[in-house]
């Protein structure tokens, strides 16, 4: 399952790289993924200092930190 979350948390870094600023529910969309390993990979991303989760307009806004 680890293998699985870390490839989940590239893909969304990569996404959020391209697309900038987006809600949790447009990147699990765009990417295809599941609710449950979009959180994981976030959570993952997250621990590890590299994206910030801001909770606006009724959802989650995801962001590069720079």
């Amino acid at each position: 399952m680890h293998h699985e979350i870390g490839q989940a948390g590239g893909l969304v870094l990569e996404y959020l790289t391209r697309q900038g600023e987006s809600s949790a529910l447009q990147i699990r969309s765009d990417l295809r993924l599941t609710q449950t390993l979009l959180y994981l990979a976030l959570g993952w991303l997250s621990r590890e200092g590299k994206i910030d989760i801001v909770a606006r307009d009724r959802t989650y806004w995801v962001l590069v930190k720079s």
